[in-house]
């Protein structure tokens, strides 16, 4: 399973037109599950990922809005799928191996204490690298490298867990939206 950095949020996506969640949301786990699915779709074209339609809404809607909208959904995950917890969170999947049932996922905004809209929280390592390129484009954004109670940032990070940890570590069913 990969580790270390998935997102470095160097991809316009993030931030500008036509992203819907540029406004209010950056840092929230829908902004970076909706960006981080345009980026993929963008920088690997074989891999046939639609992402014309994702959903726009709060994370625990997520699963039943894709649905709506012509999106595969179902219970077990895949390479490249969407995780939707129903008590409101969505992950990214990268990898899934079936055979050791694990997970390596990426995501936004998963703290003990609040992370506000306008801030990102990454690795102290990449700060400095993602403050630049997040400064050349808006003056609305904070990155930071630890959180309020200095738990250290996660954002974009490359995570595994076995699928019975993923699943269970959000209150309600989580379902995986397929993207191809």
């Amino acid at each position: 399973m990969p580790t270390g950095q998935s997102t470095y949020f160097y991809e316009d996506i993030y931030f500008l037109a036509p992203n819907p969640f540029r406004f209010g949301l950056i840092g929230q786990c829908t902004w970076y599950c909706w960006s981080k699915a345009h980026a993929k779709a963008a920088a690997y074209p074989e891999r046939n990922l639609d992402v014309s339609n994702l959903p726009t809404c709060a994370a625990g809607s997520w699963a039943v809005t894709a649905e709506d909208n012509g999106y595969t959904v179902s219970d077990t995950p895949k390479n490249d799928c969407i995780a939707c917890w129903t008590g409101g969170h969505v992950a990214y999947v990268e990898t899934w191996n079936p055979s050791t049932q694990k997970v390596c996922f990426s995501e936004a905004n998963w703290y003990s204490d609040t992370n506000p809209s306008y801030e990102i929280v990454v690795p102290a390592n990449v700060k400095d690298v993602i403050t630049d390129f997040v400064a050349a484009i808006t003056d609305n954004v904070t990155v930071k490298d630890t959180t309020v109670n200095n738990q250290p940032g996660t954002d974009g990070l490359f995570k595994t867990l076995s699928l019975s940890s993923f699943v269970n570590r959000k209150s309600g069913d989580c379902l995986f939206i397929y993207l191809n």
